[in-house]
């Protein structure tokens, strides 16, 4: 009788031994974060209005030439210094395109302005089981990404919502004419639309050391593609009409534009190349997006 009675006892200890180590290793439940005060969202509105670059409307020729491509051309020189001159076959049918004035990020949304978003809708913070583990892709300043393209648009549907501006995804042709200083024919969004090698040294964290290009805007070539917000066709571009085009009715995948190789000089994209993907994906850290606000006045 007491063998067995001391059996039963250690079975026992050995369970409740075995419980708390099975309790000790499941990961843990991230903590909500609360809702941001309203001298959070004071900061956070006077910081995204004041990230707002005005694009002053006009006209310019969306897409690119085949003939760009032939040697002796003046991209010539690049194709043969770097492999980032790939250019979607859909994007090859140039046509004019004319847009009213509109205002744009000059950066795209960070995990900052993303938080905020999530705190004030009471969503998970993105990522958040794994930010104790990986913590210099979630600091404040970097690109949020893990984001499909129905949380970029409730994001700057928010964003509207919170500021009583017209906020949006940019329609394709807003993201091509922004990226190439209203239309200008420059392989990249940078300065002076060349991009070197020195250019894929500076770490994605710090997003705001690469040089914008003539309006301003940053990162508009290079690591992470950009979600827009058309439908893929990939004959729209052939029927596009000129004013204001928004792109197809419907489709299965959304347009993204911008660089998507995070990690490498095969990332800086050039701003005439597009992309698709399906509006439920994620697409891992290569993924991010901007805002627009819609409005011919310049906001404050």
């Amino acid at each position: 009788m007491f063998l067995r009675q001391l059996s039963i006892l250690l079975g026992l200890c050995l369970a409740s031994i075995l419980g708390a180590c099975s309790d000790n290793n499941e990961p843990k439940e991230p903590i909500q974060p609360p809702p941001p005060t309203q001298v959070e969202l004071d900061v956070f509105i006077q910081k995204v209005t004041g990230d707002l670059i005005f694009v002053e409307g006009g006209s310019y020729t969306m897409g690119i030439d085949p003939s760009s491509f032939q040697k002796g051309s003046a991209w010539q020189k690049h194709f043969s210094q770097f492999n980032a001159f790939y250019v979607h076959a859909s994007a090859m049918h140039p046509h004019k395109v004319t847009l009213d004035s509109f205002s744009i990020s000059k950066y795209e949304v960070s995990w900052y302005e993303f938080d905020m978003y999530s705190r004030m809708m009471g969503l998970p913070l993105k990522g958040a089981q794994k930010r104790e583990h990986s913590p210099s892709r979630y600091i404040p300043t970097r690109s949020a990404f893990y984001v499909s393209w129905y949380d970029a648009k409730n994001y700057c549907q928010w964003l509207g919502d919170l500021t009583e501006l017209p906020f949006d995804l940019p329609t394709e042709a807003q993201w091509e004419y922004a990226a190439r200083a209203r239309g200008l024919d420059i392989p990249f969004a940078t300065h002076n639309g060349n991009y070197t090698r020195k250019d894929s040294d500076i770490p994605i964290t710090e997003m705001h050391k690469h040089t914008p290009n003539p309006l301003g805007i940053y990162h508009m070539s290079g690591y992470q593609r950009e979600w827009v917000n058309d439908w893929y066709s990939l004959t729209y571009y052939q029927e596009s009409p000129e004013k204001n085009p928004q792109g197809p009715e419907m489709g299965e995948k959304k347009v993204t534009r911008g660089g998507s190789n995070h990690m490498s000089t095969r990332g800086f994209r050039n701003t005439y190349n597009r992309s698709l993907n399906r509006p439920t994906s994620t697409a891992g850290i290569s993924q991010a997006f901007r805002c627009i606000v819609n409005t011919e006045q310049q906001t404050d």
